[in-house]
């Protein structure tokens, strides 16, 4: 499996919280809780506080580097190969400098990975001849996310 292109990239995009976030989502997490409990319904207050808890934990960690290739039968992102086969095709946002893929996988079919370290020509360039590319967005979840600051 020769290697075509290698680069580094964030698993996802480092986010300066400030203290009134916190506080936000502490103030959802514990009126959710609150009006659980006001419905006899103690479980899901304890999976709301618990759900917050790990949201919170999850914020304060630094993302970590991970190594991106494409190589002649997959595109590897970390740990995990996407073969060809499995890639529908992809897609590549130009202004924000990310590659987006469509693999064969029942969740998180659509994958989003940096490429601002090799630039978008130098990718293109690289999976053209391996795979159609063909417009792609990423899930409306995942931008709602994005613009709420998880």
């Amino acid at each position: 499996m020769a290697t075509l292109l290698a680069w580094t990239a964030l698993e996802y995009p480092k986010k300066d919280r400030r203290k009134d976030w916190f506080w936000a989502v502490g103030i959802i997490a514990i009126s959710g809780a609150v009006s659980a409990i006001l419905s006899h319904n103690t479980l899901f207050a304890i999976l709301i506080l618990i759900a917050i808890a790990t949201l919170l934990f999850y914020s304060k960690r630094e993302p970590r580097e991970i190594q991106c290739k494409i190589t002649d039968s997959s595109i590897v992102v970390g740990t995990t190969a996407y073969p060809f086969e499995r890639v529908t095709n992809f897609w590549i946002d130009e202004e924000k400098e990310i590659l987006l893929i469509h693999a064969d996988k029942l969740m998180f079919s659509t994958i989003a990975i940096a490429i601002d370290i090799v630039g978008v020509d130098a990718v293109r360039e690289t999976l053209a001849p391996h795979l159609p590319e063909s417009p792609l967005h990423r899930s409306p979840f995942e931008t709602l996310f994005e613009y709420l600051g998880f």
